[in-house]
Protein backbone atom coordinates (compact mmCIF):
# COMPACT_ATOMS: atom_id res chain seq x y z
CA UNK A 1 0.00 0.00 0.00
CA UNK A 2 2.59 2.67 0.86
CA UNK A 3 5.46 0.70 0.24
CA UNK A 4 8.12 3.22 -1.82
CA UNK A 5 9.59 0.85 -4.68
CA UNK A 6 13.35 0.36 -4.83
CA UNK A 7 15.18 0.35 -8.17
CA UNK A 8 18.34 -1.16 -8.64
CA UNK A 9 20.98 1.28 -8.48
CA UNK A 10 24.11 -0.14 -8.98
CA UNK A 11 25.93 -2.93 -11.68
CA UNK A 12 27.02 -6.02 -9.79
CA UNK A 13 28.90 -7.95 -12.28
CA UNK A 14 29.12 -8.39 -15.78
CA UNK A 15 29.25 -11.45 -17.83
CA UNK A 16 31.68 -12.78 -20.39
CA UNK A 17 28.62 -13.94 -22.89
CA UNK A 18 30.28 -14.43 -25.93
CA UNK A 19 31.53 -12.50 -29.57
CA UNK A 20 28.10 -12.43 -30.96
CA UNK A 21 26.40 -11.65 -27.02
CA UNK A 22 23.90 -14.42 -25.21
CA UNK A 23 20.43 -15.49 -26.46
CA UNK A 24 18.51 -16.51 -22.93
CA UNK A 25 19.82 -16.67 -19.52
CA UNK A 26 17.85 -18.87 -16.51
CA UNK A 27 18.67 -18.96 -13.16
CA UNK A 28 19.15 -22.10 -11.28
CA UNK A 29 15.72 -22.49 -8.70
CA UNK A 30 18.08 -21.52 -5.68
CA UNK A 31 19.42 -18.16 -7.64
CA UNK A 32 22.91 -19.42 -7.02
CA UNK A 33 24.03 -20.54 -10.31
CA UNK A 34 22.94 -19.05 -13.40
CA UNK A 35 22.85 -20.23 -16.86
CA UNK A 36 23.99 -18.25 -19.96
CA UNK A 37 23.66 -19.28 -23.35
CA UNK A 38 26.13 -17.80 -25.39
CA UNK A 39 26.96 -16.87 -28.62
CA UNK A 40 30.44 -17.28 -30.06
CA UNK A 41 31.52 -17.76 -34.12
CA UNK A 42 30.23 -21.17 -35.31
CA UNK A 43 30.04 -22.15 -31.40
CA UNK A 44 27.20 -21.85 -28.47
CA UNK A 45 28.28 -22.64 -25.45
CA UNK A 46 26.49 -22.35 -21.78
CA UNK A 47 28.44 -21.05 -19.52
CA UNK A 48 27.72 -21.63 -15.39
CA UNK A 49 28.43 -18.68 -13.34
CA UNK A 50 28.53 -18.73 -9.85
CA UNK A 51 26.91 -15.63 -8.64
CA UNK A 52 25.50 -16.63 -4.60
CA UNK A 53 28.30 -13.80 -3.02
CA UNK A 54 26.38 -10.80 -5.71
CA UNK A 55 23.49 -10.04 -3.67
CA UNK A 56 26.06 -9.30 -0.52
CA UNK A 57 26.12 -6.10 -0.58
CA UNK A 58 29.48 -6.42 1.46
CA UNK A 59 30.70 -8.67 -1.23
CA UNK A 60 34.67 -7.78 -1.38
CA UNK A 61 35.03 -7.82 -5.60
CA UNK A 62 31.51 -5.56 -5.65
CA UNK A 63 32.87 -2.40 -7.83
CA UNK A 64 32.78 -2.34 -11.59
CA UNK A 65 35.37 -3.59 -13.11
CA UNK A 66 34.68 -6.13 -16.20
CA UNK A 67 38.69 -7.45 -16.21
CA UNK A 68 38.90 -10.94 -15.68
CA UNK A 69 41.36 -12.74 -13.17
CA UNK A 70 41.24 -16.67 -13.95
CA UNK A 71 37.49 -17.50 -13.80
CA UNK A 72 36.26 -15.10 -11.19
CA UNK A 73 35.23 -11.44 -12.72
CA UNK A 74 36.08 -8.41 -10.44
CA UNK A 75 32.89 -8.37 -9.41
CA UNK A 76 32.24 -11.91 -8.05
CA UNK A 77 30.75 -13.52 -10.94
CA UNK A 78 32.61 -16.86 -10.97
CA UNK A 79 32.48 -19.12 -14.18
CA UNK A 80 32.50 -22.77 -13.01
CA UNK A 81 31.41 -24.73 -16.08
CA UNK A 82 30.61 -24.34 -20.00
CA UNK A 83 29.01 -27.05 -21.76
CA UNK A 84 30.01 -27.40 -25.34
CA UNK A 85 27.92 -29.40 -27.62
CA UNK A 86 25.34 -27.74 -29.20
CA UNK A 87 26.13 -26.26 -32.95
CA UNK A 88 23.12 -24.19 -33.18
CA UNK A 89 21.30 -21.02 -30.81
CA UNK A 90 19.89 -22.12 -27.25
CA UNK A 91 16.87 -20.90 -26.91
CA UNK A 92 15.69 -22.22 -23.99
CA UNK A 93 17.50 -23.79 -20.72
CA UNK A 94 15.69 -25.30 -17.69
CA UNK A 95 17.17 -26.44 -14.09
CA UNK A 96 16.17 -29.34 -13.02
CA UNK A 97 14.21 -28.63 -9.27
CA UNK A 98 17.61 -30.05 -7.13
CA UNK A 99 20.07 -28.19 -9.48
CA UNK A 100 21.59 -31.10 -10.62
CA UNK A 101 20.71 -31.04 -13.87
CA UNK A 102 20.26 -28.52 -16.76
CA UNK A 103 17.91 -29.45 -20.31
CA UNK A 104 18.99 -27.23 -23.05
CA UNK A 105 17.05 -26.73 -26.24
CA UNK A 106 18.87 -25.75 -29.60
CA UNK A 107 18.33 -24.61 -33.19
CA UNK A 108 20.72 -27.30 -33.84
CA UNK A 109 17.62 -29.99 -33.45
CA UNK A 110 18.47 -31.45 -30.28
CA UNK A 111 17.25 -30.59 -26.25
CA UNK A 112 20.59 -31.92 -24.35
CA UNK A 113 20.04 -32.91 -20.82
CA UNK A 114 23.57 -32.18 -18.63
CA UNK A 115 24.88 -33.68 -14.82
CA UNK A 116 26.44 -30.38 -13.26
CA UNK A 117 25.88 -32.03 -10.21
CA UNK A 118 28.99 -30.21 -8.98
CA UNK A 119 29.93 -27.79 -11.34
CA UNK A 120 30.09 -25.27 -8.25
CA UNK A 121 32.14 -27.63 -6.11
CA UNK A 122 35.12 -27.62 -9.50
CA UNK A 123 35.09 -31.61 -8.15
CA UNK A 124 34.32 -32.87 -11.78
CA UNK A 125 33.76 -31.63 -15.14
CA UNK A 126 29.63 -31.86 -16.00
CA UNK A 127 28.70 -34.01 -18.06
CA UNK A 128 26.27 -34.64 -21.00
CA UNK A 129 23.52 -37.13 -20.13
CA UNK A 130 21.28 -37.40 -22.75
CA UNK A 131 20.71 -36.32 -26.11
CA UNK A 132 17.19 -35.87 -27.23
CA UNK A 133 17.28 -35.58 -31.08
CA UNK A 134 13.82 -33.93 -32.29
CA UNK A 135 14.06 -34.63 -36.74
CA UNK A 136 15.53 -31.54 -38.80
CA UNK A 137 13.53 -28.58 -37.03
CA UNK A 138 14.70 -26.22 -34.12
CA UNK A 139 14.20 -26.70 -30.66
CA UNK A 140 12.61 -23.87 -28.51
CA UNK A 141 11.43 -24.79 -25.70
CA UNK A 142 11.96 -27.61 -22.99
CA UNK A 143 9.96 -28.54 -19.84
CA UNK A 144 12.46 -30.70 -17.30
CA UNK A 145 9.37 -32.69 -15.25
CA UNK A 146 10.36 -34.34 -12.03
CA UNK A 147 7.59 -36.53 -9.96
CA UNK A 148 6.27 -36.07 -6.68
CA UNK A 149 7.58 -39.40 -4.47
CA UNK A 150 4.41 -41.58 -4.15
CA UNK A 151 3.49 -41.09 -0.34
CA UNK A 152 1.25 -43.53 -0.66
CA UNK A 153 3.45 -46.82 -1.14
CA UNK A 154 6.39 -44.80 0.34
CA UNK A 155 8.63 -45.69 -2.21
CA UNK A 156 11.98 -43.98 -2.28
CA UNK A 157 12.99 -44.07 -5.61
CA UNK A 158 15.68 -41.32 -7.68
CA UNK A 159 14.64 -38.59 -9.14
CA UNK A 160 16.81 -39.78 -12.13
CA UNK A 161 14.20 -42.78 -12.54
CA UNK A 162 10.91 -39.84 -12.54
CA UNK A 163 12.68 -37.32 -14.58
CA UNK A 164 10.84 -36.40 -18.00
CA UNK A 165 11.88 -34.14 -20.77
CA UNK A 166 9.70 -32.24 -22.97
CA UNK A 167 11.27 -30.57 -25.81
CA UNK A 168 8.87 -28.15 -28.05
CA UNK A 169 9.73 -27.85 -31.78
CA UNK A 170 9.16 -25.29 -34.85
CA UNK A 171 6.93 -28.05 -36.30
CA UNK A 172 4.36 -27.85 -33.69
CA UNK A 173 5.69 -31.07 -31.28
CA UNK A 174 5.76 -31.63 -28.16
CA UNK A 175 7.79 -34.95 -27.66
CA UNK A 176 7.32 -36.75 -23.72
CA UNK A 177 10.24 -38.53 -23.48
CA UNK A 178 11.84 -40.31 -20.42
CA UNK A 179 15.39 -38.55 -19.16
CA UNK A 180 17.34 -41.44 -18.06
CA UNK A 181 16.22 -44.13 -20.68
CA UNK A 182 15.65 -41.51 -23.61
CA UNK A 183 12.62 -43.62 -24.66
CA UNK A 184 9.32 -41.20 -26.17
CA UNK A 185 6.44 -41.78 -23.81
CA UNK A 186 4.06 -39.84 -26.46
CA UNK A 187 3.71 -36.92 -29.02
CA UNK A 188 1.42 -34.22 -28.64
CA UNK A 189 0.32 -32.07 -31.58
CA UNK A 190 3.00 -32.03 -34.83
Amino acid sequence: PNESCVLPDRLLTRFVAGAKGAFTLRFSPTGAMLAVACCETNVFPVRIFDVAGLASTNHPNNHLDTSLVGNQSREGAILVAELLGHHGIVYDMRWSRDERRLLTASADATAKLWNVENASSHHSAPRLDRIFQHGTTYVYSAALIGAVENQERHEEKELDEWLRVLPGANDGSLRYREAEAGRDLGVLGG
